[in-house]
């Protein structure tokens, strides 16, 4: 409790009060006591005085000095110092030791018109201040002096004077005064611990709601104070505690909205990039900081521009920008307090390259079928023609047509086919069922389908298949690649070139790697070899091949669980490899 400011105020507080009270009451006392005193001395002085005066009168003219000395004029009798003068102003009788001297060393002058005043009839009762002649250091003497007449018969025969000084009537007050003063120690010794006790009791409770709000600004909405009192204290904690608990389920909310739009915003694909006033970056979610590595962590100045003109027109903007190799759309908004201002901005970054791309694939697939579908569809125009008009007139000549119109009647079969089979895999309507299969005869037979084709072609066809292993595989849908790529290798490798069918083992799959001793595949075309409709070699765009063969086995493998790549060999040549996994 020592550091507690308002445990020191109380406590000061009451101190102070009191004191100020003890020396208010004192000073009071000082101002008033005296007067009192000196009225209460003076209605207490007066009856002796004119008892005194009456006795006086009464033996005056008989024998005075008999009758003053039967008085038994003493001043611890009559609390003064008395003096009893004749008409003449001569000192009959005193108080003091030595008769006609003053017990106040007083001036002369002043005193001797106080007789006259009194032998004159006058009564006297006040405080003068007389100065000394023989003082005490010259100073004045307050005295408190009742003079009365002592007549008989309305004739003044003397004169009855009783003086006290003021310096007595203050140290008879400083007992009570000293008694004042221990009074007020008194109550301040005893009033101090109840004042420690309740203050401790007032500022304890304040000093622990004072320890809840600053742990309640720290974030810690459990905390709750001592609301037992039934006071204004105990009022003041239970609001305290009901203000920690709305706070806390405030803050939970908030926290809980935060997390979610958060998770949100980090979730999305688009990149969010928010900045304050000062174009400084306050936030960007993982696919912005994606964005961003990949340019290098550098924006374009196009974007601060855009954010520089969003916070000083306070309207959105969008732009279109290109990053790295991202083609994005940025839409800008201004944030801010109403009534405040803009104090930020939220950038929207939308990546636009996947749907570019994706609608560039779309025209290209809408061409590359219209290419696919003229080649046939010209020929079969340019024989039916003929034909219907009645130009070809020899039978070898109408044969050769119709040879040539089932051909390509064929080739439009295979194509639709193709794209009706790609189009199911793409979209999941094949079920492809895996079985084990002894994978050595399918390799044999479908190549030796090939060997009489080579032997025609004059290419050479070699198979290294050594004992395999039982794969998990479909065997028509593996039959359907491999034949894929050996019809690959057949269009694309020149005449007297070599063909290898190669099977390699490995620890969990096994590698089939179908390889020509061609002229390989330029690198820019190895990207998109396994595209629809791309062919790298121009030359053959009228082959017969659909240019939907190598789209159709990755997507084969890719639904079976497996891989297929193409690498261009060392010495020339290109190497497919597709992967067949043990069960």
């Amino acid at each position: 409790m020592k550091k507690s400011l308002s445990f020191r105020r109380i406590i000061l507080l009451v101190a102070t009060s009191i004191f100020l009270y003890s020396a208010i009451m004192l000073g009071v006392y000082s101002l008033v006591a005296p007067r009192v005193f000196i009225s209460a001395k003076l209605r207490e002085l007066m009856p002796r005085a004119r008892f005194l005066s009456e006795q006086m009168a009464m033996h005056f003219l008989a024998t005075p000095s008999v009758g003053i000395d039967a008085l038994g004029i003493d001043s611890r009798q009559w609390g003064a110092s008395v003096y009893v003068y004749d008409a003449r102003l001569s000192l009959l009788t005193s108080t003091e030791r030595y008769p006609g001297q003053l017990a106040y060393p007083i001036d002369i002058a002043a005193y001797d018109a106080l007789l006259a005043d009194v032998i004159g009839g006058a009564e006297v009762s006040e405080l003068r201040r007389m100065k000394g002649s023989v003082d005490r250091q010259g100073k004045s003497v307050d005295l408190l002096i009742i003079g009365l007449p002592i007549t008989r018969n309305e004739q003044v025969l003397g004169a009855v004077v009783m003086m006290q000084s003021l310096e007595e009537i203050i140290s008879a007050m400083s007992s009570l005064l000293a008694a004042l003063w221990f009074s007020m120690l008194a109550v301040l010794a005893a009033v101090m611990p109840l004042a420690y006790l309740y203050s401790r009791r007032i500022t304890l409770p304040l000093r622990q709601m004072r320890d809840v709000a600053l742990r309640m600004a720290a974030g810690d909405f459990i905390i709750r104070g001592d609301d037992r009192d039934l006071g204004e204290v105990g009022d003041l904690a239970r609001a305290m505690n009901q203000l920690s608990g709305a706070l806390g389920n405030t803050i939970a909310d908030l926290t809980h909205e935060r997390n979610q739009a958060m998770a949100i915003v980090n979730a999305l694909e688009e990149g969010i990039l928010a900045v304050d006033g000062n174009l400084a970056v306050t936030q960007a979610n993982p696919a912005m900081r994606a964005m961003l590595q990949s340019a290098g962590g550098i924006l374009p100045s196009e974007v601060w521009n855009g954010f520089r003109a969003v916070l000083a027109e306070q309207l959105s903007q969008k732009i279109e920008i290109s990053l790295a190799n991202l083609s994005l759309q940025l839409t800008i908004t201004p944030v801010g307090i109403p009534r405040a201002g803009v104090s930020g901005a939220i950038g929207v970054f939308y990546d636009q390259t996947q749907a570019r791309r994706l609608e560039q694939t779309r025209r290209d697939y809408v061409a590359n079928v219209s290419h696919e579908l003229r080649t046939p569809l010209t020929a079969l125009r340019a024989l039916i023609e003929p034909l219907r008009d009645g130009l070809i007139h020899t039978d070898a000549a109408r044969r050769d047509s119709y040879d040539i119109i089932l051909r390509e009647t064929m080739r439009l079969a295979r194509l639709v086919d193709d794209m009706l089979e790609l189009s199911r895999l793409q979209a999941g309507h094949l079920a492809l069922e895996k079985t084990s299969v002894n994978i050595a005869p399918l390799l044999h037979d479908t190549a030796s389908i090939y060997a009489a084709k080579a032997r025609e072609t004059g290419r050479l066809l070699e198979l290294h298949i050594p004992p395999l292993p039982d794969v998990f595989c479909n065997s028509d849908r593996t039959e359907q690649v491999l034949v894929a790529l050996l019809n690959n290798a057949f269009t694309y490798t020149p005449e007297n070139s070599t063909i290898i069918l190669r099977a390699e083992p490995m620890s969990d799959h096994l590698r089939v790697i179908v390889e020509d001793n061609g002229p390989g595949i330029a690198e820019e075309d190895l990207p998109h070899i396994f595209d629809r409709f791309y062919k790298a070699d121009k030359s053959h765009s009228g082959t017969e091949g659909t240019g939907l063969g190598l789209a159709i086995a990755r997507e084969l493998m890719e639904k079976l669980g497996e891989t297929i790549t193409a690498v261009n060999c060392e010495a020339g040549g290109a190497r497919f490899i597709f992967t067949l996994h043990y069960q």
